[in-house]
């Protein structure tokens, strides 16, 4: 990806995602692809981690 290639990250995409038009909700078809429903709390943790410090978080 760094170099520019997405052609496996968009085979990925259309095997997995894409596919699926709006067959299933969003919820559903995360859970589909990632074996888990979405949760927020590791992107809140990054966002912690990452600018807490900055504002004081």
């Amino acid at each position: 990806i760094r170099a520019g290639k997405f052609e496996a990250l968009l085979g990925w995409l259309r095997e997995k995602v894409h596919r699926h038009g709006r067959k299933f909700e969003p919820q559903e078809l995360v859970q589909k692809v990632t074996g888990s429903k979405i949760d927020p709390a590791p992107y809140l943790r990054y966002l912690k981690e990452k600018f807490g410090q900055i504002y004081g978080l």
